[in-house]
């Protein structure tokens, strides 16, 4: 269990370093996404660029109230307080890192969190055991503690609240020549966490797994394992969901889901 304020970027940043797979450049990302995903993304760059202000989660980063709650992440990640994602921007334009089309989804998620009163909240979600609605008020009602306690002047000290989280993704994507680089880089000169980088043979294919050290990631991601076979990138935390997506087929995928999620 660690400080929450003391979650490293290191996971995040890992997981856009994302993983080169078979695809056909500008096609639907969910015909290779896994159908069993409670949530998905879908982002195309150019909108993404004109309209990334509109996006609710990014007016929530931008939003006074909570800058005390993020100030961590953002003093991790070295962006400026008060205009986050402008700052991080001017630094890493998107279509730098983006060519095209992006889709993440979420296969597997876990959170827990204890508040300093001693009441913890634990949501656990899979393929195997979905979101329910009373994990969903579970949720709302920590962030309802945390505002009420703020309020109220007895705010959280984040350096001493205990948590652990872990989560299960899959991800495409169409790299730009700065993301592209970037990997290459890490590639030839892995640098902490990552801990170990071998070949391993999934599903029929040579791909290339990068073990992480749980200590500096908190445990959120352990392993990602990328192939390299192709121009639209894929990338997967777990062996499983790798097997998943390496196996999908259009007609089985998320894209033939009835509920697919909307796209963004």
């Amino acid at each position: 269990m660690k400080p929450l304020s003391r979650i490293l970027i290191y996971p995040l940043s890992a997981l856009v370093l994302a993983v080169p797979a078979t695809a056909q450049t500008g096609g639907d990302p969910a015909t290779m996404m896994p159908a069993d995903v409670f949530e998905y993304l879908e982002l195309d760059a150019g909108a993404l660029d004109r309209g990334i202000h509109q996006l609710d989660l990014v007016q929530l980063l931008e939003d006074p109230d909570f800058q005390e709650f993020f100030l961590p992440l953002f003093n991790q990640i070295g962006v400026d307080p008060n205009q986050p994602i402008d700052s991080l921007l001017a630094r890493a334009p998107i279509d730098q890192f983006l060519a095209g089309h992006a889709a993440v989804g979420i296969r597997g998620l876990r959170f827990w969190v204890e508040q300093p009163d001693g009441t913890s909240t634990r949501v656990e979600i899979s393929p195997n055991s979905p979101i329910t609605a009373r994990a969903i008020l579970d949720v709302v009602g920590l962030f309802g503690s945390y505002g009420i306690d703020s309020d109220t002047g007895r705010p959280w000290n984040l350096d001493e609240l205990k948590y652990e989280m872990g989560l299960d993704l899959v991800a495409v994507l169409e790299p730009g020549p700065a993301l592209q680089q970037h990997v290459e880089q890490l590639l030839a000169n892995p640098m902490p966490p990552i801990k170990e980088i071998h070949q391993d043979q999934i599903a029929g294919r040579t791909v290339t797994h990068m073990s992480l050290d749980v200590e500096m990631t908190y445990g959120i991601v352990s392993d990602i394992y990328i192939d390299m076979s192709g121009p639209t990138w894929l990338i997967a935390t777990s062996l499983q969901s790798f097997e998943a997506a390496a196996n999908v087929q259009p007609s089985s995928s998320l894209a033939a889901a009835p509920d697919r999620k909307s796209v963004v």
